[in-house]
Formats: C-alpha cells, sequence, structure tokens
C-alpha cells in the first residue's frame, strides 16, 4: 500500500470512529503529522486529497518547510500548519507571524509570556494548552494528574490559565495531551475522559476561551480519542508507513 491508502484507510476508521460514537465525521479534523517526512509525500497529500492540516515538531526545519511548500499552495486552499512539538522559549521568535494555525503545545506560563511578545501580528496565535494527565516524568505539560482531586495542582493552574487568557496576542482554543505510549484502552479512555472534562470545566470557569479543541490520539489510540471526544487526532506513522 502507498501512503495515500494508508491516508484514506484512516480516514474511513476516523468515519466509523465518528458512527460508533454517534458524532458528526466534520467534528473531528485528522492533523496529518509530515515531521520528518519529504517535501514531495506532503505536495501529494496535499494535491490527491483534501488534506490540507499538517503537523511538524522542530525548528528551524519546520520554518524551512512552511517557506518550500508555498511553491506549490493553491489560491484560496492553504495549507494549515500545526506546531505539535516542545517549544524552547528561545525559539518563540519563530512564532512572530501567522504561519501557523495552531500551536499544541503551549506547556508553561513562561512560553506564553515570550510567544505574546514575539507575535505582535492583528490576528492573535491560536494555541492550545498541554497538559501531562497521566503524570509520566517523560511528558511535557502542565502537570495536572490529580486536578481533580487535589486543588493544591489544580488551583495554580487555573490562576496561570486565567492570566494566559489575558495576553490579547494569544488565543485559548482548547487542551492538547498524550496518552501512555502501549498501555490498556482503560488506561487511555481515562486519560483522555479527564482532558476532556478538564476542558469542559476551564470553559466553565473561562467563558473568554473558546475551548473547542481537544487534541488527543495518535496513530495507536485515535479511535479511543474519538470516543472520548477529540476533536483532533494527530496522525503520522499509520499515514506514512513504509510502502508494501
Amino acid at each position: 500500500m502507498s501512503f495515500l491508502d494508508h491516508y484514506h484507510a484512516i480516514q474511513e476508521r476516523i468515519l466509523l470512529a465518528c458512527q460508533r460514537s454517534q458524532r458528526q465525521t466534520e467534528t473531528v479534523q485528522l492533523v496529518a503529522v509530515s515531521k520528518g517526512q519529504p517535501l514531495w509525500k506532503v505536495q501529494a497529500l496535499y494535491e490527491q486529497t483534501k488534506q490540507v492540516h499538517f503537523g511538524e515538531n522542530r525548528f528551524p526545519a519546520a520554518h524551512e518547510r512552511i517557506q518550500s511548500a508555498r511553491a506549490f499552495e493553491q489560491a484560496g486552499r492553504p495549507i494549515q500548519w500545526h506546531f505539535i512539538g516542545h517549544v524552547q522559549s528561545r525559539k518563540a521568535k519563530y512564532f512572530a507571524g501567522n504561519d501557523y494555525a495552531l500551536l499544541h503545545s503551549l506547556d508553561r506560563f513562561e512560553l506564553g509570556e515570550k510567544l505574546a511578545s514575539a507575535h505582535q501580528t492583528q490576528a492573535p496565535l491560536p494555541i492550545l494548552l498541554e497538559c501531562n494527565i497521566s503524570g509520566e516524568a517523560s511528558k511535557g505539560g502542565f502537570s495536572l494528574q490529580d486536578w481533580q482531586s487535589s486543588p493544591s495542582v489544580y488551583q495554580p493552574f487555573l490562576n496561570e490559565t486565567a492570566r494566559l487568557l489575558d495576553f490579547p496576542q494569544l488565543q485559548v482554543q482548547g487542551l492538547m495531551c498524550m496518552a501512555p505510549l502501549g498501555a490498556e484502552r482503560a488506561t487511555i479512555s481515562a486519560v483522555f475522559g479527564s482532558l476532556a472534562r478538564l476542558r469542559d470545566d476551564l470553559a466553565r470557569r473561562f467563558p473568554a476561551g473558546t475551548w473547542q479543541h481537544l487534541s488527543m490520539g495518535m496513530s495507536d489510540d485515535f479511535e479511543i480519542a474519538i470516543a472520548c471526544g477529540a476533536t483532533l487526532v494527530r496522525v503520522g506513522s499509520a499515514i506514512f508507513a513504509d510502502e508494501a
């Protein structure tokens, strides 16, 4: 199968997962994680399918790719670039503009300050707050494993969220998380379900945010994420697997 065949198979699985959860297919957006892939594959997927959402995770490679892709971008059909990787504070300068449709990985208040300072255009930078729900030391994000039962964990996050919402250069659109790699379905579902409940509580507390997005689910667990309410699923290896 070619990577285009893999792509269509993933889209079919998304459709079926939505049907099982009684959700409309258009409520789930596939982000094709193109990091490390040759540009010609991005171009082929863009030109031969309806895919316009692509995910990158490293600087300056992502910045260079965005510039190169403009050579084949079609008028009226811009590529929507998602940045899904960790952002070092000194790399905030790469967000000084409107290249990215969404930053999935704002993982600390200090980064928000840097991004707000760097992003000085009229349109605010859309962001998601990355949350470490599983408690794994290897995971980034705001530490929120016990957010429901521990005010000492949750209240500092609420305080920082309120301050982030005050930056006119940023627009908080929701949350992102990653489930433990290789975990059982029940564990993965618990992590995704917790993030969904967290989003709902934040939307109630802070109606100034839009909170429409839950970015969760990757190649091995995106169907579970859809069942838990994901609006963005980040799929890379399942699309760009070695061709057979």
